[in-house]
């Protein structure tokens, strides 16, 4: 009894790991829409995410300066997951754009929070050498930390509400339709890995992983394999 009482809380820790508040917005233009086959540009507006746990960083990602080796791991695991989703023809990638082209918005996503994000002006597109497609993804202001576990109560020889450290990733992001010149949706997703014996690089990969799914999860872009 003892032993099925520890599977039922690592499943529950499992269930809820990455069920963190996520404030986004698809709007209504476009919730209707089915979208697959086309190109999207991933635009990383940030070059320094807040990164708390910076010792993590190098113990499981490699040695170096904490935020650059971040950052090439986090661009290559976040263009990997949008590539692999199908949903694209093709994905792009750059952190390298003129923000003369862009001006600062202030969006509402919930009754008590805004996003100030570099957006085009609405009508407007971004071309260039490293702007190829029909559809943006703006990404900004990342933040990255560990949060402890706790460990709980003890009622007779089973402990009971207690928690697993866990890997916490926050991101703001805005998609763009670069034909029509307009917002698709936007807003801010998070994530948390739970650790339950020891952080590895595995965690760092699920975290990213997940915020790329919870983009998606309000976009209109969609397997065509899949779709109905």
């Amino acid at each position: 009894m003892k032993r099925q009482v520890q599977l039922l809380l690592v499943f529950v820790c499992f269930y809820y790991a990455g069920c963190l508040p996520t404030n986004a917005i698809l709007t209504p233009e476009y919730k209707s829409k089915k979208i697959s086959g086309k190109n999207l540009t991933i635009i990383r507006l940030f070059d320094d995410p807040v990164i708390d746990n910076s010792d993590d960083v190098i113990d499981d990602l490699g040695s170096g300066e904490p935020i650059e080796v971040y950052l090439s791991y986090f661009d290559k695991t976040f263009t990997s997951t949008l590539d692999n989703s199908n949903c694209f023809n093709k994905i792009y990638f750059t952190n390298n754009i003129s923000q003369t082209k862009l001006e600062k918005r202030e969006l509402d996503i919930g009754s008590n929070e805004k996003m100030k994000i570099l957006l085009p002006t609405e009508s407007s597109s971004v071309e260039g050498n490293s702007i190829k497609s029909e559809y943006l993804l703006f990404i900004d202001k990342l933040k990255v930390y560990r949060k402890a576990g706790s460990s709980g109560t003890m009622f007779g020889t089973m402990r009971t509400g207690g928690s697993f450290p866990s890997l916490n990733h926050q991101i703001y992001f805005a998609l763009w339709d670069n034909i029509k010149g307009k917002i698709i949706s936007y807003g801010h997703v998070e994530d948390e890995s739970v650790v339950i014996f020891a952080m590895t690089k595995s965690n760092w990969e699920s975290a990213i992983q997940e915020l790329t799914k919870k983009i998606l999860k309000y976009s209109p872009f969609v397997n065509p394999y899949l779709a109905q």
